[in-house]
């Protein structure tokens, strides 16, 4: 289980292509927050075209000859409020990974144990290079719903994040809120029902 909110987010730099993860540490008060919520929404669709919408990702998926359906859609959410851990560590001593590597350096894709003003920049250089959808979901760990948890990490889309520093401050604020999304990169994930 991971007891502190995990971004993995892949996006362009100079043509080469990053996998940055963001461990968000706590606000400047000492504490962070995720609120997990479900959004409900009804639809109204022809079958034919949801089902010729998936059978371009995966020819195992034959589209119906027709037909209304009436669908209940439940979107899975988490808003988060947070911060840039700047030089903060984990227990064994390492420190809180920001951007592409572990290492102690600072780039445009890199910022771990920076300073809040780079840390904040780096994030959101990277949220500004990724569509962040179902083709190039961003990854979410947190609590059960992580690698080392009883759920798989969450593919999901970031919506409005938001990222903010003041005068003085060590770090700085972080608020989004990550919306569970089906991964079309794997077919069967479109197929399956959120865990």
């Amino acid at each position: 289980m991971r007891t502190i909110p995990r971004l993995t987010i892949t996006a362009e730099f100079g043509g080469v292509s990053r996998e940055g993860v963001f461990e968000l540490g706590p606000t400047e008060e000492g504490s962070w927050s995720v609120e997990q919520a479900h959004n409900t929404q009804s639809a109204v669709s022809s079958g034919q075209q949801i089902a010729q919408l998936l059978s371009r990702v995966s020819d195992d998926i034959e589209a119906p000859s027709g037909g209304v359906e009436v669908a209940l859609s439940v979107q899975q959410m988490w808003e988060i409020s947070a911060a840039t851990p700047g030089d903060t560590t984990h227990d064994d001593g390492t420190p809180y990974r920001w951007g592409s590597t572990a290492d102690r350096e600072k780039s445009p894709h890199s910022a771990t144990g920076a300073g809040a003003i780079t840390q904040m920049d780096v994030l959101q250089a990277y949220l500004s290079r990724t569509v962040g959808d179902s083709v190039s979901p961003v990854s979410f760990e947190f609590g059960e719903f992580s690698s080392s948890g009883v759920f798989s990490p969450v593919s999901c889309l970031v919506e409005q994040p938001r990222t903010r520093i003041t005068d003085g401050a060590t770090t700085a604020s972080v608020e989004l809120t990550v919306i569970r999304v089906a991964d079309l990169t794997d077919p069967g994930s479109v197929l399956e029902a959120p865990e």
